[in-house]
């Protein structure tokens, strides 16, 4: 093929109108030769480099096949330790055992407070062996050195703490007395004192504790008492109750201090007497204008006459002082200005 080129461009340039000079026809010739074997030269290492590259990717997964389903060789079991070696790390084991042991506290009251442990405490009676172990623990060092509390013995049927058990009361039962307008004597039919207390309440408030209870209800008919146990001891907080309506007092706040009498024998507010219900303690006292006493009684039921020294007092402003206690209340004093009108006839 190169000859045909050769000829036909050696016949188009003899009928050029310019002569070719001498040689250019060699010239020419052997610059396309050389253009031809660079370009073949170029073409074969192209192909050259795309046959190596597939190569390598075909050996590279033809191995990664090979290794993912070939069986992998079996490995070396390790050898067993000698007695030798076992008895060395046995040592070491033992001897740091030891050391923390030495470090823990000598007895419970050494415990820092709120700790959960209970640390393993070693005797100094106790014996040990030749690795330095006390005889009663095992020889195989341990990691834990510190053991939690047992849980406390439950009973199977009560679900009480056996360690300290505790105390199952009875319903509480109770009884009543009215024996005053007013006044009632509540008491508890079993006896508490060496087991828990009984605490009282009247419509929800506490009232009293003990088996025996004298209490004044004021401005009420119809009240509710409870009757409970407490103890720090008790499983149970069992209630009893009754509803009791009573004989009462018609007196406002159970009482009644008048500010004026007359001790003229007329059967109305002759004698100056102070009206109360459900008192414990009563302390009357009548005084002159120059704080003279001249009148005092413990009796409610007993009044100031009029007189003065068994002469009748004059008719003027006196001052009658109070002190009382209702049962179940804190004391109280009152103190009011007394008007005596007229003189007395008795």
């Amino acid at each position: 093929m190169d000859n045909q080129f050769d000829d036909l461009f050696r016949r188009k340039l003899e009928h050029a109108d310019v002569p070719a000079p001498e040689g250019v026809w060699e010239a020419v010739s052997g610059q396309i030769a050389t253009q031809a074997v660079a370009g073949s030269a170029g073409t074969a290492l192209t192909g050259l480099i795309m046959k190596g590259a597939a190569a390598l990717l075909i050996a590279g997964a033809s191995y990664l096949a090979y290794r993912a389903y070939m069986p992998q060789p079996p490995q070396k079991e390790k050898a067993p330790q000698t007695s030798e070696e076992t008895q060395n790390q046995s040592s070491a084991k033992a001897e740091q055992v030891r050391t923390q042991l030495s470090e823990q506290p000598a007895s419970i009251n050494d415990i820092t407070p709120g700790s959960r442990t209970q640390p393993l405490v070693r005797s100094e009676n106790a014996s040990v062996n030749e690795a330095g172990i006390p005889a009663t623990q095992s020889t195989t060092p341990q990691e834990t050195l510190f053991a939690l509390p047992e849980a406390p013995k439950q009973d199977g049927n009560t679900g009480n703490n056996q360690d300290n058990p505790c105390l199952h009361a009875p319903i509480p039962r109770l009884n009543y007395t009215e024996i005053a307008p007013s006044v009632l004597q509540l008491h508890c039919t079993e006896q508490t004192a060496a087991k828990y207390e009984a605490v009282w309440y009247l419509n929800g408030r506490e009232i009293g504790r003990g088996n025996d209870l004298n209490y004044t209800v004021i401005n009420q008919r119809s009240v509710k008492i409870n009757l409970k146990y407490q103890g720090t001891k008790l499983c149970n907080t069992e209630t009893g109750d009754v509803e009791i309506t009573l004989q009462g007092c018609d007196l406002e706040n159970n009482l009644l201090i008048p500010n004026v009498f007359t001790p003229n024998a007329d059967g109305i507010n002759d004698p100056y007497r102070v009206l109360i219900c459900g008192a414990e303690a009563f302390q009357l006292s009548i005084y002159d204008r120059a704080g003279r006493r001249f009148f005092s009684t413990s009796d409610p039921e007993s009044g100031w006459d009029g007189r003065i020294n068994g002469s009748p007092a004059p008719e003027g402003m006196y001052i009658a002082k109070l002190r009382y206690r209702f049962y179940g209340h804190s004391e109280q004093e009152k103190t009011v200005m007394l008007w005596l009108k007229g003189a007395s006839n008795q």
